[in-house]
């Protein structure tokens, strides 16, 4: 979609959140100018930086802030 597509469709469809999986990495990309005003990242688990760093940049609006929050770790949980 290009960037009015976008923004007319978050107006109709009244989107003040949008939440993506690691599915987004690539092949989305999120022109919606002036539209939102916070970007949220939060990754658990093993992800590559370079993988991270293209979930973020799906909103192409670079004037939008982001807080991002990493695991130390990954989370093993042991089913016996």
């Amino acid at each position: 979609k290009n960037r009015e597509e976008w923004k007319e469709f978050l107006e109709i469809q009244k989107i003040d959140r949008l939440l993506i999986s690691p599915t987004a990495e690539s092949g989305l990309s999120i022109d919606a100018h002036g539209y939102f005003d916070k970007v949220i990242g939060l990754f658990y688990g093993v992800i590559g930086i370079d993988s991270l760093l293209q979930m973020l940049g799906r909103l192409r609006d670079r004037k939008v802030p982001a807080d991002i929050w990493i695991r130390e770790r990954s989370v093993r949980i042991d089913k016996r």
